[in-house]
């Protein structure tokens, strides 16, 4: 039980730092002077579907952990949905981190870009 809790306390951090990266990207992309040039608007794009792809992988794990009492029983177990059960913890977790650092290499790249341009 206890490490269901350390996951859920790990998931909800992620959950929140997909989040507020998230935000800050559409803040800087958004309002009558915006802080990123209109050539980012695609890797933007890129980098906001990716992160909520990992938060939707997030949300996925966080909201099946209490309805387990054992990490194995959870690990082993199909989940997701809308009655859609694809993949296992593992899958989801494999996903969630992968979108994310889908998503921040495609932002470290267009940065590096607007600087050089």
């Amino acid at each position: 039980m206890e490490q269901l809790k350390l996951l859920f306390e790990y998931t909800k951090f992620h959950i929140g730092l997909y989040t507020g990266l998230g935000a800050a990207l559409i803040a800087a992309m958004g309002g009558k002077d915006p802080f990123l040039p209109a050539s980012f608007a695609i890797p933007f794009t890129i980098t906001v579907f990716f992160l909520g792809v990992a938060g939707l992988s997030g949300g996925v794990i966080a909201s099946h952990i209490p309805h387990f009492d054992k990490f194995v029983t959870f690990s082993n177990q199909p989940i997701g949905f809308w009655g859609w059960a694809p993949l296992t913890y593992n899958g989801w977790a494999r996903l969630e981190h992968l979108a994310f650092w889908i998503a921040g290499i495609t932002a470290f790249i267009s940065f590096v870009l607007i600087k050089v341009m």
